[in-house]
């Protein structure tokens, strides 16, 4: 039998180097106070979705991110209102009067996540207020930002 050569060897060292770092990472992020999974409330608003859309969305959808479709949870709570837009009333004062071409759409959603001083993150996304978040079900897309996150 011949002897593994330079190159083998060499292989076999970077994934034993490779496979130790990981786990420390690992490890380390579990250290650093990294949470175990515990209930993750995001409370999503979309802005000007169209009505049929807004009537679409129901609590206990299943809903996924982007990208990939990985599954985040289920819809908790949604509300939908009129959007409103500023326009001048017959004087040129600008009011407040709602839009009934569009609708937004607030939408509770009930996932797992850990979290720990730095982030918190549902499976390997990182979530924060202000964020864009993609909302997919088996019905409907929509796209909002992430206004309230609740770790319980």
């Amino acid at each position: 039998m011949n002897p593994p050569s330079n190159r083998t060897i060499a292989l076999i060292v970077l994934a034993v180097i490779t496979i130790g770092g990981a786990a420390a990472f690992i490890l380390d992020g579990l250290a650093d106070g990294v949470s175990d999974e515990r209930e993750v409330r995001i409370t999503v608003v979309v802005s000007g979705a169209h009505p049929d859309v807004a009537q679409a969305v129901s609590v206990g959808d299943r809903v996924y991110g982007q990208p990939a479709g990985m599954f985040v949870g289920e819809v908790l709570e949604a509300t939908a209102t009129p959007t409103m837009r500023a326009n001048p009333d017959a004087a040129g004062v600008l009011q407040a009067s709602p839009d009934p071409l569009t609708r937004d759409i607030t939408l509770v959603i009930v996932t797992q996540g850990r979290e720990s001083p730095d982030f918190i993150a549902i499976g390997t996304q990182v979530v924060q207020v202000g964020m864009p978040f993609t909302v997919s079900s088996r019905e409907y897309q929509v796209r909002g930002r992430i206004a309230q996150i609740d770790v319980r």
